[in-house]
């Protein structure tokens, strides 16, 4: 009678395992899809931040600004156009690059899948600062060319919500996973019980 107990437990959590399994591919499906959309949209906007970004230091440096003449500022947006265009091609395509959080919690207030794009993205941005350094510019303003302050916030949540759900998944595979094994363990251990005649 154990032993039939034993082998239905084992039907469940095979089914539970199955349904788990269809949970998390399902999740991950939709994850990577909505990283895919959401960087090809903060890539797409990238290039109106760095401007505004841009015209804000030239402005703050007027004397600076002035100085490059037009020739310089020609040349200094031909630059960051470049350096632009370049950086927002590897944002669309950086879902496969960026260490995406594998919590299930995270503080209030705090976007752990926005930290991830700006740890990946900050060294890449940091180039707008030596490009405007090399030009004579030398205000405190670069912060603007921050991740932070480059990428819309919106997308990010998106983001956020979505692999925190592979991350609940990914649990809830895991702990079905393990219930699984140890039915069979169970059903294999009673199978193997002596009988007590």
């Amino acid at each position: 009678m154990v032993q039939l107990a034993d082998k239905l437990f084992s039907m469940v959590t095979n089914k539970q395992l199955d349904a788990a399994r269809e949970h998390y591919y399902a999740a991950e499906e939709k994850a990577a899809e909505t990283q895919a959309e959401a960087l090809a949209a903060l890539a797409d906007e990238l290039p109106e931040k760095v401007e505004a970004a841009a015209k804000s230091l030239m402005a703050i440096e007027l004397p600076t600004s002035r100085a490059l003449g037009i020739g310089g500022v020609k040349q200094l947006r031909k630059q960051l156009d470049l350096m632009t265009e370049r950086i927002a091609f590897e944002l669309r395509h950086a879902s496969d690059k960026i260490q995406w959080p594998t919590s299930l919690y995270a503080p209030p207030g705090v976007n752990l899948s926005a930290r991830a794009v700006f740890d990946w993205l900050a060294p890449k941005t940091r180039e707008y600062r030596r490009l405007f350094e090399q030009a004579g510019f030398t205000n405190a303003y670069f912060t603007d060319f921050e991740p932070k302050n480059l990428l819309d916030e919106y997308h990010l949540d998106v983001i956020q919500g979505q692999v925190m759900e592979l991350n609940r998944c990914r649990q809830i595979l895991e702990e079905t996973t393990n219930a699984h094994q140890q039915a069979q363990i169970d059903e294999l251990w009673e199978a193997t019980t002596p009988d007590a005649s």
